[in-house]
């Protein structure tokens, strides 16, 4: 026997009271069916509808009496729902009966209650509609998307021609700035670009309410209701529709999958539930991408064409509002361009008989004039890239304006997205062309491939703009280089490799070759390219694991990079591309340590084998800044007994802090300065130096709940350690953080026992383990070189990021009765590269057996 209906369900039941276990099992059920269904080929609107049509029925059965009907309103009268979308319902009634209504209304409510709905819900007249309307533009909104479910049909349709219709007639032009403005303030919100690499699949640019937003203003503007009534208008090309909607349909599916693997409503779209929904929806590994990966790029593909669309729609918008006395005259560019107020247009011809200059023209224009380009010269280029063929791409003229374009000072990033929105850049560049849309989950960037190569071509734009002293150094560097667009051809070349697999740099170098002919590059320029793409992560590796105290690391790296241009070409692309990473990727002491880097090969290119004498002149440059002559006479002691990676790496207000520090800890074992430094907080430790130390610092730091993302370590001759922490603070828990007497407090209490540090340490860990998780699966790598200095064995651990890392990989070092003499941490997003240089008894580790044992158990450390 089957299940029974709701009908049946409804028909046994006796009394007023509704059977609402039964109603329960049976709404439960029909969602399940519904859901089981998800899988390779499903359409997310007919999941979305079907999952409506379930509320539908429910509401529809059980609503009953006159003088009102149930309107579905928002996203719901829209006619789709996600498994755990809000449900909104407004019953509508005629003012004949209004207590009556409510408790009917009431009785409803309870029960969709009871189903486990989150429910939204008004009863109102139509009048009450109307008043709410003209002070609310988002109840305008959810009744312009309302139909009727149940009850007198008429009264709604009273409601359409009283209110609805007239509201929107009246306020048209309103409404539509209203909406573009808060469109902007969403987009901006969560992170203005449809390539975050963990989308808001609703809210996020190219998400479903863009989708939505559009046919909204079509319906204000035109009356349009439908995508297929747009179609048919002719407002938009029937494959431009077609793939809005297919992506629409696509990411309501994403959705649905979301809700329902979760068991909740979501709408961040985090990277461990993309790769459960994509396992869901049937992709699989190739050798050309991961499962994730190929699914994720269809995801982005989506939320461009919906993005597309909605733009298209919100110039169409501004266009149908503009009086027409404030329309300004057009003007002839060119022979193939117009110009109409600040936007481009093609003239009739376009793009004539010369498209190798004609197709890269908009953009010059764009760069140096500022102007936009307009929607139909957008549309004009996608139907001429048919013309970009090999020819083209050899073209003399089209690689001298392209590399004009590179040459700019501002506007060449907002230039270059246009040209990529066009298609005509990824057409031109097909190495470029090849990471449209490309996920990396081997470190975790902010972006897609393509939009974070885009915002690290804005970071130079905006360096040339920059009037802040943080960026001094930088700038000025930059208006000292010859050939700007070397520089930015460099950075939409550095990640090209990643289209093609592992080891991308060399990937990249092998492609320049191909490029450089093309654009005619000269034989040295293509080898600077060549070197710089190579070479792009190799400054930040360096200046951020090694100690560049030693001639042999200066040394090696100078003989990579060559010469100062290339220098001076590889210290901008390095800030370009990590700070293009995301949010908070490039911190204040992150420049400081490259920078400073930076400066010492400067000068060791300018007198190679200089390095000493630089130690020197740092030396001499702190003592010049502390005028107090006793003070002065004390850090020269103190420097004396310090190596040279602690000169390099402090200025002299630290080492006139640290001189005071150290008087602190010989008296009370510890002591403590904290310095904020804007998201980041300095931690500097003086401590009398014995084994296990810094392992027991940087685990007090964990317990504290601080998260170390660099970290120096330094031992005076005399045994007194200085250490360095750099922790990341959250805003909203500032005031949570402990103060530096506190801190003090907390290293004498937990470095007094090693075993009782050891189960404080299990004990965090077993808290947060629950909440925590990596933002990206990474291979660990141990590495272990006793031939890269002269006194240490290196130890190089990259891994992803996670709490406590830092004490278990130092901890275990010291149990190995191993002495850290320089510890350097990275962390680049969830990549995290802790680098130890480590003496056994004094000497370097050189029996294969030992590093081998060493190497294993790290990484079980690690696992």
């Amino acid at each position: 026997m089957g299940k029974p209906t709701l009908r049946a369900i409804l028909q046994d039941a006796t009394g007023s009271d509704l059977p609402i276990q039964a109603i329960k099992q049976w709404y439960d059920r029909r969602r399940t069916t519904i859901l089981d269904e998800i899988g390779p080929g499903s359409s997310g609107l007919a999941v979305a509808a079907a999952l409506c049509g379930v509320v539908d029925e429910l509401v529809a059965a059980v609503d009953g009496g006159a003088g009102a009907t149930v309107v579905a309103v928002g996203g719901y009268g829209a006619g789709q729902l996600a498994p755990f979308s809000d449900v909104d319902l407004m019953v509508l009634h005629d003012e004949t009966d209004a207590k009556g209504v409510e408790a009917r209304a009431l009785r409803l409510f309870h029960l969709l209650w009871d189903c486990g709905i989150e429910l939204g819900h008004s009863v109102r007249s139509v009048s009450e509609c109307l008043d709410r309307m003209e002070s609310d533009p988002i109840i305008a909104t959810t009744l312009m998307l309302s139909r009727p479910v149940s009850g007198d049909p008429m009264l709604f349709q009273r409601l359409q021609d009283e209110t609805v219709n007239p509201y929107f007639e009246r306020n048209a032009e309103r409404y539509v700035r209203a909406k573009r403005e808060e469109t902007d303030r969403r987009h901006a919100h969560y992170g203005n670009s449809f390539g975050m690499m963990e989308p808001n699949v609703k809210e996020t640019k190219g998400g479903l309410r863009d989708f939505t937003l559009a046919l909204w203003l079509e319906r204000v503007i035109d009356g349009y209701k439908t995508f297929e009534e747009i179609c048919q208008a002719g407002v938009f090309s029937r494959v431009e529709m077609d793939e809005a909607v297919a992506a629409y349909d696509r990411l309501w599916l994403f959705r649905c999958a979301m809700h329902n693997l979760r068991g909740a409503k979501t709408d961040r779209f985090d990277v461990d539930l993309q790769g459960e929904v994509a396992q869901q929806l049937g992709y699989t590994d190739t050798s050309e991408a991961e499962a994730v990966e190929a699914f994720m790029k269809s995801y982005y593909l989506g939320a461009k064409a919906i993005f597309r669309f909605l733009r298209n729609v919100l110039v169409r918008s501004q266009d149908r509002f503009e009086p027409p006395e404030h329309l300004p005259m057009r003007r002839r560019l060119s022979d193939t361009l117009w110009v109409v107020g600040n936007r481009l247009m093609p003239a009739n011809d376009f793009p004539g008989y010369e498209p190798d200059r004609a197709l890269i023209e908009p953009f010059l224009a764009v760069a140096s004039e500022g102007y936009n380009i307009g929607n139909n010269l957008t549309q004009a280029i996608r139907d001429h890239l048919h013309l970009v063929d090999d020819r083209f791409r050899t073209s003399p003229v089209t690689a001298q304006g392209f590399l004009d374009l590179l040459s700019g000072r501002a506007g060449v990033a907002r230039a270059l997205k246009a040209m990529h929105w066009a298609g005509l850049l990824s057409r031109y560049l097909p190495e470029f062309g090849e990471l449209e849309c490309l996920v990396n989950y081997k470190i975790f960037h902010d972006y897609t491939v393509d939009e974070h190569t885009l915002v690290a071509l804005e970071r130079i734009d905006d360096l040339y703009a920059s009037a802040s002293g943080a960026d001094a150094i930088k700038r000025s560097v930059l208006e000292e280089i010859n050939k700007p667009w070397l520089l930015r051809l460099a950075i939409l070349m550095h990640d090209a490799g990643k289209s093609r697999g592992p080891n991308h740099e060399e990937r990249g170098a092998v492609m320049v070759h191909s490029l450089a002919l093309r654009l005619g590059l000269d034989k040295g320029d293509a080898l600077t390219l060549r070197n710089l793409v190579l070479n792009h992560l190799l400054l930040s590796k360096t200046a951020g694991t090694r100690d560049f105290s030693e001639p042999k690391v200066v040394r090696g790296f100078v003989e990579a990079v060559g010469d100062l241009e290339s220098l001076n070409l590889l210290y901008l692309l390095t800030y370009a591309d990590v700070s293009a990473v995301g949010r908070g990727s490039w911190p204040a002491w992150q420049d400081a340590i490259v920078t400073e880097f930076y400066q010492l090969c400067c000068a060791t290119l300018a007198e190679p084998g200089a390095v000493r004498e630089q130690a020197g002149d740092a030396r001499e440059r702190i003592l010049g800044e502390i005028k107090n002559p006793q003070l002065r006479t004390e850090a020269d002691e103190h420097l004396a007994g310090m190596r040279d990676s602690y000169i390099f790496e402090t200025i002299a207000v630290d080492v006139a802090a640290h001189l005071a520090l150290i008087v602190r800890a010989k008296a009370d074992g510890f002591a403590v300065n904290l310095r904020a430094n804007g998201g980041y907080w300095d931690v500097w430790i003086v401590a009398l130096d014995r084994p296990h130390r810094f392992a027991q610092l940087a685990g007090t730091l964990t317990i504290c709940g601080l998260n170390i993302v660099g970290a120096q370590a330094h031992t005076r001759s005399d045994g007194v350690v200085i250490d360095r922490f750099i922790v990341e603070i959250d805003p909203a828990h500032v005031g949570q953080a402990p103060n530096r007497a506190e801190l003090e407090a907390r290293l004498k209490k937990d470095t007094a026992k090693d075993a009782a540090l050891a189960r404080k340490i299990r004990s965090y860990m077993r808290r947060i383990r629950a909440g925590a998780k990596p933002l990206a699966t990474l291979r660990t790598q141990v590495r272990i070189d006793s031939d890269l200095s002269p006194n240490f064995t290196v130890i190089d651990v990259v891994t992803a990021d996670r709490p406590g890392l830092l004490y278990h990989l130092s901890e275990c070092l010291s149990g190995q009765g191993l002495d850290i003499g320089i510890a350097r941490v990275s962390t680049k997003s969830n990549v995290v590269t802790d680098v130890f240089y480590v003496t056994d008894h004094g000497a370097k580790i050189t029996d294969e057996k030992q590093i081998e044992k060493l190497r294993s158990t790290l990484l079980a450390v690690v696992s």
